[in-house]
């Protein structure tokens, strides 16, 4: 009953190591032959390895699919999973485990399977604790270290999180649930789900991709990191805590998950699950919901650069392949779409925002082509002004706003001048240039002072609202004072960092090269180079050190890690195949790249360095393993691997 599994203390994670891996591996959907050839290795290996009478014991019976057999092996398995005399015993039982009860879905009445699975709810699921330290530490460990293979480092992991859901009901398993489990580590949970995406569904469990998915998506609301707060045991009275201060909180969290989606690929998983048309539609809105949650506001500045430089560099699967698609037939749909379309180009908008701040058009180059289709195709259907007006502030935010559009505009004008100051008043943000274009058509958006923004809008009940006095201006500053420059002065003059002339002509460089000083003969080279385009931002140098109680384990370690061993581009820790370009040596401090994401950022930007915008030869990259020890270290010196 949903009574008796609310009151289960969820306190333990799994990892699978050694040979459990192996044998776990058969817990995905395979023939029942195969399933129960792998449970009899399970049972051999607990009545060798792990001198498991009860093993022995059943081995000695005909091994047959029937309700006596299975009941035989689970009494056996419920027992190792709880009384193990080693972690491994344990890892072992709770993969055989696994295997009876998708055996006994796919071959027993659904009554015998049943009482299976509540059997196991009540002897295993129900009494982790004792191992729960164990567990958890283990799961933190494996996870950051340079070199993991993260699939089999789950596995146990994953293998709880399909018990649970075979035992308790999918349905019933929520992020806080997971969370639960995984002792309020954010980073293990979104690495758990990550893999389960990519591996073979569990038999039995018709609704496992979807409900990772909207786990995925809870995780990102207000509710889950409240709850993460009152988890923490930090003390805090909730009444008397001002909601600025609960804000700061819950963008902290945001940030924590969106670089958990970066450290374990959850955007590609996501993306290979649409594949299948089947859950195609559901799967992407409900990513599109949980990034809506991340990046709607003006103070989500980190998690949304870290969301969008991905979403950019994977532009042509998740723009083309399945946004596109998707908003063609929302904008054709019969029903009532509007709320939805709300949705999507509202994220999108922020988004862009949040781009522009970050100095990248790629995205906005992206989207522009998709925004001019979507705007034409809703002035053609006559969609309701609620959606119209966004797919408007879209398009004016991407610069699609000209030729032929802008004449097809001038017949709504007057129908979306009121909705589209509404909805700039209560969920719409625009870039700089949105704004500027959209005030010369004609339309009459509220001054900056007079905005009330609702950070995540109208269209989802579980978005955070942001605070009406929030400044949507405070990061469009075109310029940060930069009070001394790294150089030796000689007669009053600079010397040039690039060609090492004296000068009292020049600029002081920005981001990867704040503080050192370029005359203006090498200034003006690398700014006409590509005009209007601008290198890759950086992460913060030093580790965030006022991290909430709130933030544990692996999570904790993703928002203090320093910038120099996460990748210039990705933001993730370094964990494999780093590499430098010939840029790196003249920044601020070494720029290291995963490889993919720079191999990415090269297709993307035309074969040009993400740190000086130069042309880049690829064979000049240099490996750079030096940088997986010093994550290592970095690990040790945290005392994450004492």
């Amino acid at each position: 009953s949903k009574h008796a599994f609310t009151s289960i203390r969820w306190t333990s994670a799994l990892v699978a190591v050694g040979a459990a891996a192996t044998a776990a591996a058969a817990a995905a959907d395979l023939p029942v032959d195969e399933a129960m050839d792998s449970l009899l290795q399970v049972l051999q290996t607990c009545a060798k390895v792990h001198s498991s009478q009860g093993a022995e014991d059943v081995l000695k019976e005909p091994p047959v699919i029937s309700e006596d057999f299975l009941w035989n092996v689970e009494l056996t398995l419920a027992t190792g999973a709880v009384a193990g005399s080693t972690l491994a015993e344990r890892e072992d039982s709770l993969t055989g485990l696994a295997l009876c009860l998708e055996i006994a879905t796919e071959q027993l009445d659904a009554g015998t399977a049943d009482r299976l699975q509540r059997y196991v709810l009540d002897q295993s699921l129900s009494k982790f604790d004792a191992t729960s330290n164990q567990l958890v530490a283990r799961a933190a460990k494996v996870l950051l270290l340079p070199g993991t293979d993260l699939m089999r480092a789950t596995q146990t992991l994953r293998t709880v999180l399909a018990l649970l859901m075979r035992c308790v009901g999918a349905e019933r398993i929520t992020a806080r649930e997971v969370l639960d489990v995984m002792q309020g580590d954010v980073a293990i949970a979104v690495a758990v789900i990550s893999q389960a995406l990519g591996a073979p569904k569990p038999a039995g469990l018709p609704t496992w991709l979807a409900r990772l998915t909207h786990i995925l998506h809870q995780l990102t609301t207000m509710d889950t990191s409240v709850w993460l707060l009152q988890r923490s045991g930090e003390g805090i009275d909730f009444d008397k805590t001002p909601i600025a201060e609960l804000h700061v909180r819950h963008v902290t969290h945001c940030q924590t998950v969106a670089l958990s989606f970066v450290q374990f690929g959850v955007i590609d998983r996501v993306l290979n699950v649409a594949q299948d048309t089947e859950v195609r539609r559901s799967t992407f809105l409900v990513l599109l919901r949980a990034i809506s949650n991340m990046v709607s506001s003006y103070q989500s500045l980190e998690a949304a650069r870290l969301i969008g430089r991905c979403l950019a560099l994977d532009f042509m699967r998740f723009g083309f392949r399945f946004l596109g698609p998707q908003m063609r037939q929302l904008i054709e749909g019969r029903g009532n779409q509007a709320k939805t379309i709300r949705m999507v180009c509202t994220t999108l908008s922020w988004l862009l925002i949040h781009s522009s701040t970050d100095g990248s058009t790629f995205l906005a180059e992206s989207l522009k082509p998709l925004a001019i289709e979507w705007l034409t195709r809703g002035l053609t259907k006559g969609l309701p002004p609620e959606a119209l007006s966004t797919l408007l502030a879209l398009a004016a935010n991407c610069g699609a706003l000209e030729g032929q559009l802008l004449s097809n505009l001038a017949q709504c004008t007057d129908r979306l001048l009121d909705q589209l100051e509404w909805d700039a008043r209560r969920s719409l943000a625009f870039t700089t240039e949105g704004r500027s274009t959209l005030c010369t058509l004609g339309f009459n958006l509220p001054a900056s002072e007079e905005l009330d923004y609702n950070g995540g809008g109208d269209y989802e009940e579980d978005e955070w609202q942001d605070e009406p006095d929030a400044d949507p201006f405070d990061y469009f500053a075109d310029e940060m004072p930069c009070p001394m420059a790294l150089g030796m002065e000689a007669d009053g003059l600079m010397y040039c960092r690039e060609c090492g002339r004296p000068t009292n002509e020049g600029m002081y460089g920005t981001d990867y090269f704040d503080g050192m000083w370029y005359c203006k003969r090498c200034w003006d080279q690398w700014e006409h180079l590509l005009p209007g385009q601008v290198v890759c931002s950086p992460w913060p140098f030093e580790a965030d050190l006022t991290v909430g109680e709130e933030q544990c384990g692996a999570a904790r370690l993703l928002l203090r890690a320093p910038g120099h061993l996460r990748c210039g581009i990705g933001g993730g820790i370094l964990t494999e195949a780093p590499v430098c370009v010939p840029g790196s040596s003249a920044t601020l401090y070494r720029v290291a790249f995963n490889r993919r994401n720079l191999e990415r950022w090269h297709k993307r930007s035309g074969g040009r360095c993400p740190l000086t915008l130069q042309p880049l030869d690829l064979g000049t990259v240099e490996e750079v393993p030096d940088v997986l020890q010093a994550v290592t270290d970095w690990l040790t010196a945290e005392g994450h691997l004492s």
